[in-house]
């Protein structure tokens, strides 16, 4: 049996739900879906103001209670 640990980025709502659409590699790839998911939620204002400033966009998430977290995949494969 071996195990393969992959570890990804993803957005952390407020409430504490993960978004599984918001998953990368880094942090770059995580936030580029995750702009999307926010600015859907928040609604087209906060996209409109924040859509050309990646950092101003990620701290106006942040103040919203978004989290960047780590998360741990860990996969079992069954060899012979």
């Amino acid at each position: 049996m071996t195990k393969r640990l992959d570890v990804f980025w993803c957005l952390k709502t407020p409430g504490g739900h993960l978004l599984d659409e918001t998953t990368g590699y880094n942090l770059d790839e995580c936030w580029g879906k995750a702009f999307n998911v926010v600015s859907h939620l928040e609604g087209e204002k906060w996209a409109r103001k924040y859509w050309k400033n990646w950092v101003k966009s990620i701290r106006a998430a942040n103040k919203l209670g978004y989290k960047f977290v780590r998360v741990k995949l860990v996969e079992v494969i069954n060899g012979r």
